[in-house]
């Protein structure tokens, strides 16, 4: 019995595959906490979500606190609000986003966090100027304070911890509706993996929430389907564009293909039919670098090994069971 849960333990690791983990997560050991000023529009306190003037200056602030036992170096940087390949809202520094006009790190610079002594805090000021032609709708960004060098625990896992403040900014408090224009479908590789990719613009300066998404892509003049999802519970900034990218999960197939994107969001519905050619040079390309079908192959090794190892406990208590019966049989 002993050498069987030994052996359950073997099928556990080789499931998933052998790695152990530990964690000592103690948290960070500093705050970041937004000072609210008096054009604060919503009650909320963790953001800024302010109403501005056109050609004004606004400082906005936040205070840093040192909580540990030793001084810390913090760094700062401003950061705007676009939306990533998986759909979602994120915050990016210059070099990070994609080249866009009109965003939050064009008008805003931010002053060096430094060194904070410890168990101490400071202000940072983050100097904003609005356009003298206002904002047109809503402009996402913040402000990212990361630690420069945070110790290792005593498991030698270095833990790094940052925070980013989302800022609002709107010059206006009427609202835009929120849209969203399908430029191109393309195929691409992401961490050798296959992925088709949508590339989506919200033009206007409005948030777009509650984004429900089905891709379908048929091959040409025909009914077969090549590749069909769906996405949900997705949210595009404004004024952002992404390439929002769908597993592939295999090899790219060369052809001729139509592919039918349908969006439906608050306000919003909208359906595109696209075609789509991979030839076979950009196919042969991404297919010889893809791990897709690599680790399909391994997975079913994997399994097939598996499926042998538990027929052999099977069989090995099976063969336990008959031994024991038997001598049962025997003593009586």
């Amino acid at each position: 019995m002993k050498n069987f849960l030994v052996a359950i333990v073997f099928i556990s690791m080789f499931i998933g595959g052998g790695n152990v983990y530990a964690s000592d997560n103690k948290g960070p050991m500093y705050t970041v906490t937004p000072v609210l000023p008096e054009n604060q529009q919503k009650n909320i306190t963790d953001q800024f979500d302010l109403l501005v003037k056109p050609g004004s200056t606004q400082i906005i602030q936040v205070i840093l606190k040192n909580k540990s036992k030793k001084a810390m170096q913090l760094n700062s940087v401003v950061v705007a609000g676009v939306t990533n390949s998986n759909g979602i809202i994120d915050y990016k520094n210059k070099v990070e986003q994609k080249k866009q006009k009109d965003t939050f790190t064009n008008i805003a610079t931010a002053d060096e966090a430094g060194s904070i002594a410890a168990q101490s805090e400071k202000t940072l000021n983050v100097e904003v100027k609005i356009p003298m032609s206002g904002i047109d709708g809503l402009m996402l960004g913040g402000i990212k304070i990361e630690q420069v060098s945070a110790a290792k625990s005593e498991s030698n896992i270095q833990n790094k911890y940052s925070y980013i403040i989302p800022i609002k900014l709107q010059t206006k408090t009427d609202q835009q509706q929120a849209k969203l224009n399908l430029k191109k479908v393309t195929i691409s590789q992401t961490g050798l993996r296959n992925r088709l990719v949508t590339v989506l613009e919200n033009p206007k300066g409005a948030i777009l929430r509650n984004i429900e998404m089905s891709l379908q892509v048929q091959k040409d003049k025909t009914d077969t389907t090549y590749y069909e999802n769906k996405k949900n519970n997705l949210k595009f900034a404004p004024k952002s564009t992404a390439d929002l990218q769908w597993a592939l999960d295999k090899p790219f197939e060369v052809g001729t293909y139509q592919v039918t994107l349908k969006v439906i969001a608050d306000g919003f519905e909208k359906t595109w039919t696209e075609a789509l050619t991979i030839d076979k040079e950009e196919a042969d390309t991404l297919n010889a670098t893809s791990v897709d079908e690599k680790e399909k192959n391994t997975n079913s090794l994997k399994m097939y090994i598996l499926l042998g190892i538990i027929a052999v406990l099977i069989l090995m208590i099976i063969i336990i069971l008959l031994k024991k019966n038997k001598q049962r049989n025997e003593v009586e």
